[in-house]
C-alpha cells in the first residue's frame, strides 16, 4: 500500500501495488507474466438484471404483516444498490442495501413501481435503473380454507373437533376460527345458514371440544381483517344409538298451529316463509319515497337484536337432572339486495348471491326449582339442567343492518338419563308390607308429560332365607319408592331378608 487518502464526501482513496511472485521468472529466464484481471472502479454500470418481486405476509410482534421481497443478481464492480418504489403514484422513497436483495414492509393492495439503481466504487450510479411495476395484493386475499377436519367423542354430551393449523399469518396472528352447526344431516348445511357454536376461537387453534348435536359442523377461517375465508369444510355426525332415554318432550314451535305464538321483540312472522326474523327499524310514515323501499317489512334496516320466548314453560312436576338439546335452522339474507340499497359496500362478503355470514341466533333457557324464581337465561346446546321448570327464548343477531336471519324450524328436545339404584345392604322386610323409598326419586310422568305415572321403575328383588312356597308382593310402585311384602304358603306376613335392584330414569 503506498498511500490512504480520505475524500470530502467521507470515502477512501487508496493507492497500492501488489505483489506478483512470476515477477522473478520472466526475470532469470523469460517465463510469461501470469495474466493480470484489471478491474475499473471507475467505469459506470449497467442496469441490474434479474429483478423480480414476490410477496408474503409475515408475523412481526404478534401482527401480520404484508411486505414485497425484492431480489436480482448480483454484479460486478456494484458496492451497493439503491432501490427506489412508489406506491399509487406517490412520492418515491428509497432503500439502500450491500446485497441484491430488499424488503418493503407494511405493504398495501395496488400498484408498486419500482427501480434498482447500481453503484460503482466512486458511487456512481447506473446509467439506467432496473425497473418493474407489481401489482401488490397486500392483505386482501382471503385466507385459505381449513382442512383435515375430524371428531373424536368425548362423552354423550361432547366431541372434540381437530383441524390442521391454518398457515395464513394473518388468520394465525389476530385472526379467528368460526364453528358453526346446522341441524341438516344430508350434507347440504351452509356456514350463512348455520348457527355459532363457538364465535372468534383463535387464529392459531388446531381443535375444540364443543357440545355433541347431530348434524353438520361448518368452520371458516376469518383473517385480522375480518375477511373469511372462500370455501368452507364441514362434517356431518349422526347420533348413535346410545344408552336408552326417556323422551320426555321434542318442542317445536314451528309446529304450533299457527306457528310462533310465542312473546316476540323486534322480532316478526313472515307467513311466505314461515319463519321468524328480525323486524324493520322504520316506520311506513318515515319513508319519504315508498316506491325506493325493496322490503315494506325492514324499512330502515333490520334491528341488530329481537328476541323470541318460546310460548310454553317445560314443568316437570318436581325437581330432576334433565338432558337439553337444541333444535334450530336458519338461513340467513341480504334484505335489500339491490347493489345501491348496500350501506358500506365494502363491508360486503359476497356479490355472487344472498349468502350472509354476519348474523345469528342462539338459544338460551332459565331454570326454576319452586316454577316461582327463576335464574338468568343462559345458553345451551346440549347439556343437563337441574330444575323443575324450564322457560327458553332465542335471540337473534346481525352484525350488519342489511342482513336478516330467519329462523323457520326452533324448539328443543328433552330426555331423562336411564338410571339404576340398588341397596346397599340387605333389607329385612318384618312380618307385613314393606315400604322402600329411593335414595333420589325417579321420574315418572305427569298429567302433563308422558302420562301420571305412566313409567314407573322396574323393579328387581333378590331374597334371602325364603323357604319353600314363600313369595312376595310388590305394590305402589312410584316415583319415591315401592312396597314389597312377603308371605308364605298360607298367605301369612313372613319376615324375610331382600336386596332391590331399580331402573328408570331422571334423577331427582
Amino acid at each position: 500500500m503506498v498511500s490512504v487518502k480520505e475524500n470530502e464526501d467521507k470515502t477512501f482513496a487508496i493507492t497500492a501495488l501488489s505483489h506478483d511472485s512470476g515477477k522473478y521468472a520472466f526475470v532469470e529466464d523469460g517465463t510469461t507474466m501470469p495474466t493480470r484481471t484489471i478491474n475499473t472502479l471507475t467505469t459506470v454500470l449497467n442496469a441490474v438484471e434479474g429483478l423480480q418481486v414476490s410477496e408474503k405476509i409475515v408475523t412481526i410482534n404478534n401482527k401480520a404483516i404484508s411486505k414485497l421481497i425484492l431480489d436480482w443478481q448480483t454484479q460486478s464492480g456494484a458496492s451497493k444498490y439503491e432501490v427506489q418504489y412508489r406506491f399509487a403514484n406517490g412520492d418515491f422513497k428509497k432503500i439502500e442495501t450491500l446485497s441484491s436483495d430488499a424488503e418493503i414492509f407494511n405493504s398495501d393492495a395496488g400498484t408498486y413501481e419500482i427501480r434498482v439503481f447500481s453503484f460503482n466504487g466512486l458511487g456512481q450510479p447506473s446509467r439506467q435503473p432496473a425497473e418493474l411495476t407489481f401489482n401488490a395484493v397486500g392483505k386482501t386475499a382471503p385466507p385459505s380454507d381449513i382442512t383435515n377436519l375430524s371428531y373424536e367423542v368425548v362423552d354423550d354430551k361432547n366431541i372434540k373437533l381437530r383441524w390442521d393449523a391454518v398457515a395464513d399469518q394473518d388468520v394465525r396472528a389476530g385472526g379467528r376460527i368460526h364453528i358453526r352447526h346446522s341441524p341438516k344431516t344430508d350434507g347440504t348445511g351452509t356456514f350463512s345458514d348455520a348457527t355459532d357454536l363457538v364465535f372468534g376461537l383463535s387464529g392459531a387453534s388446531t381443535e375444540k371440544v364443543v357440545s355433541l348435536l347431530e348434524g353438520e359442523y361448518i368452520l371458516k377461517a376469518q383473517d385480522d381483517g375480518d375477511r373469511f375465508s372462500t370455501g368452507e369444510t364441514s362434517i356431518v355426525i349422526d347420533l348413535p344409538d346410545a344408552q336408552p332415554k326417556l323422551l320426555v318432550q321434542t318442542r317445536r314451535e314451528d309446529l304450533d298451529d299457527p306457528k310462533f305464538q310465542g312473546s316476540k321483540t323486534n322480532i316478526g312472522f313472515d307467513s311466505g316463509t314461515a319463519s321468524i326474523s328480525l323486524a324493520g327499524t322504520g316506520n311506513f310514515d318515515s319513508s319519504t319515497d315508498i316506491d325506493s323501499e325493496t322490503s315494506i317489512d325492514d324499512i330502515g334496516g333490520v334491528s341488530t337484536t329481537g328476541t323470541y320466548l318460546f310460548n310454553e314453560t317445560l314443568d316437570l312436576g318436581a325437581v330432576y337432572s334433565l338432558d337439553l338439546r337444541k333444535h334450530i335452522l336458519t338461513d340467513s339474507v341480504y334484505s335489500a339486495d339491490l347493489i345501491d340499497s348496500v350501506a358500506d359496500i365494502d363491508a360486503r362478503q359476497d356479490f355472487d348471491g344472498t349468502s350472509s355470514v354476519d348474523t345469528n341466533a342462539e338459544v338460551f333457557v332459565q331454570t326454576s326449582q319452586d316454577a316461582s324464581s327463576y335464574s338468568g337465561f343462559q345458553k345451551f346446546a346440549n347439556g343437563t339442567f337441574k330444575a323443575r321448570t324450564f322457560k327458553f327464548k332465542c335471540v337473534l343477531t346481525t352484525q350488519d343492518t342489511n342482513q336478516d336471519i330467519r329462523v323457520s324450524q326452533l324448539g328443543y328436545v328433552a330426555e331423562f338419563q336411564r338410571r339404576v339404584e340398588q341397596s346397599t345392604t340387605t333389607i329385612a322386610s318384618g312380618a307385613g308390607a314393606k315400604a322402600v323409598t329411593f335414595n333420589s326419586p325417579f321420574f315418572t310422568g305427569t298429567s302433563a308429560l308422558l302420562g301420571a305415572n305412566s313409567n314407573p321403575p322396574a323393579i328387581g328383588i333378590t331374597a334371602f332365607n325364603m323357604a319353600s312356597g314363600d313369595f312376595f308382593e310388590l305394590t305402589s310402585i312410584a316415583s319415591t319408592g315401592f312396597t314389597v311384602h312377603f308371605k308364605n304358603s298360607s298367605g301369612s306376613s313372613v319376615d324375610r331378608n331382600f336386596n332391590f335392584t331399580a331402573i328408570g330414569f331422571g334423577k331427582g
